[in-house]
C-alpha cells in the first residue's frame, strides 16, 4: 500500500495523511465512490475521519516492520477497475499480485456496494 509501484503514490498518501474533516464529504465522492446513489448508501454508514487515520497509521506501522512478509500478510488485493486511490492497469501491482488480484468491474475504491458477500469476491476471476 504504501510503494509507489505496487500501491499509493506519494501524492496520494500526503493527500490521506492530511484530509480534513471539510475535505471528506468531496473525497468520498471524488475518490470512493461512483454513483450518488452509492454516496447515500456509503455516508449513513462511513466511518469516523479518525477512524480512517487510526487505521491509516497502523498500516503504514505493519507497512514498516513487516515489509518482507507483507505478502502473506496480504495476499489477495480487491481493487475497482475505476479505483483512482489504487490504478488496477499498474503494471508493477499486476505482475506482483498475478492470479491473487480481483479486479471489480464499474467500481472505484469503496466497491462493497457492488459485492454481497466476501465469497463473491476470492471467487472472483
Amino acid at each position: 500500500m504504501f510503494d509507489e509501484q505496487l500501491g499509493l503514490s506519494v501524492n496520494m498518501q500526503k493527500y490521506l495523511y492530511n484530509l480534513t474533516e471539510d475535505q471528506c464529504e468531496q473525497f468520498a465522492k471524488n475518490y470512493l465512490v461512483k454513483t450518488e446513489e452509492e454516496y447515500k448508501n456509503f455516508h449513513t454508514s462511513k466511518r469516523t475521519l479518525e477512524s480512517c487515520q487510526t487505521e491509516f497509521e497502523s498500516l503504514l506501522k505493519i507497512y514498516k516492520q513487516e515489509f518482507y512478509n507483507i505478502k502473506d500478510l496480504y495476499d489477495i488485493a480487491i481493487i475497482g477497475n475505476e479505483d483512482l486511490l489504487f490504478n488496477a492497469n499498474n503494471k508493477q501491482q499486476k505482475e506482483y499480485y498475478k492470479e491473487r488480484c480481483r479486479i471489480i468491474p464499474n467500481a472505484r475504491h469503496n466497491l462493497f456496494f457492488r459485492i454481497k458477500s466476501y465469497n463473491e469476491i476470492i471467487n472472483m476471476q
